[in-house]
């Protein structure tokens, strides 16, 4: 029986079943999943330069071997500055210790005296030296992981970046019109590298604004801190206080409690202003997402992907709404993943839908 004879409840539940198969699937293979897919994102973002270099008489081969060299100077200098601050902060550790269990008893005190109830233990519980070189561990092997996968990510971004030029003619051959000028591909493309874009420059600035607040505020490792900022912003709201959290200790550590609040303040401001207003701007509406849908795209790429999932849950929840705003039949998803705003751009004119 072909699907169109099957009725609605019927059609739903088989394409819930192909759903959980594919979740399935993802959650398995995602060891391999999660390098195809930073490939996949690093084309994306290197297509307008590589079209670039092409248009002024760059060879394809010359232009894939430049971005390819870009991005392993970036990742190599990035790469540097964590393995030479995360150990010197392994040694300096226990010092800073010392230092927070007592500023931290010295404000318990100040708010008890004022009948003001916060409990500080368990934070001076968490920032004890086994538990933060634990954590600090922790990190340096997910380092040697991601390290690891480096090599494939890159050869797999080189293959995809000399691809790009061909895939066009592939598309064509796939729909069987020569003549076809692509134009849902393109807008697809051109959407996915627009979020992709505007979120780094994003993420950039605020680890750039970071960095120069913990210089301000005599604050070490500034450039650790801005680097850390810059990768927690992928995940939406908790990657921001995750980030600031140890700005913040580490402020307290080297300054009175005055700079401590300073760094909390500057971290809000910094935040709100670019999260909160900046962000919105420059993505428009069309390219919003809901609150809701923001908070389970983090448990649900997390729980699919692991940690990495976490960092591209806005992303790849980004181009699934994408898809489907693309899509004449499954728009009405897209809108459902939308933030709602009152007055937001209305469905596309389907253009395209005869071809």
């Amino acid at each position: 029986m072909s699907s169109a004879g099957l009725g609605k409840g019927t059609r739903f539940l088989v394409a819930g079943a192909c759903a959980v198969v594919v979740i399935a699937g993802l959650r398995m293979a995602s060891g391999l999943i999660v390098p195809v897919l930073a490939a996949a994102f690093l084309a994306v973002i290197s297509l307008p330069p590589l079209a670039w270099l092409r248009r002024v008489g760059v060879p394809r081969w010359a232009a894939v071997v430049a971005l390819l060299a870009l991005v392993v100077a970036v990742l190599t200098v990035a790469t540097l500055i964590v393995t030479r601050n995360v150990a010197m902060l392994a040694d300096n550790l226990p010092g800073y210790q010392v230092i927070l269990d007592e500023r931290l008893e010295r404000i318990d005190a100040w708010l008890k005296e004022r009948n003001i109830t916060a409990d500080l233990s368990s934070l001076v519980d968490e920032a004890r030296p086994g538990n933060l070189i634990g954590y600090a561990t922790s990190g340096l092997s997910a380092l040697a992981v991601l390290a690891k996968d480096g090599v494939f990510v890159l050869l797999t971004f080189a293959f995809l970046a000399a691809e790009a030029a061909v895939i066009p003619g592939k598309i064509r051959q796939i729909t069987g019109r020569a003549d076809d000028d692509l134009d849902r591909f393109e807008a697809i493309l051109a959407d996915v590298q627009g979020y992709l874009a505007v979120k780094l420059q994003t993420n950039l600035l605020t680890g750039v604004l970071v960095t120069i607040s913990c210089w301000m505020l005599s604050t070490p490792y500034a450039l650790l801190l801005g680097l850390l900022a810059f990768l927690m912003n992928f995940i939406p709201t908790f990657g921001a206080i995750i980030a600031a959290v140890p700005a913040v200790l580490l402020c307290l550590a080297m300054n009175d409690w005055t700079w401590a609040l300073g760094m909390v303040a500057a971290q809000v401001v910094i935040n709100v202003a670019i999260g909160n207003v900046l962000e919105p701007r420059l993505f428009g509406r069309r390219l919003g997402l809901s609150a809701a849908v923001v908070f389970l795209s983090l448990v649900f790429w997390g729980w699919v992907l692991g940690p990495i999932g976490m960092l591209l849950s806005v992303p790849l929840t980004m181009v699934v709404k994408i898809l489907l705003d693309n899509s004449e039949d499954l728009r009405w998803m897209a809108v459902l993943l939308g933030p709602g705003t009152a007055g937001a751009t209305p469905p596309r004119a389907p253009s395209d839908a005869g071809r």
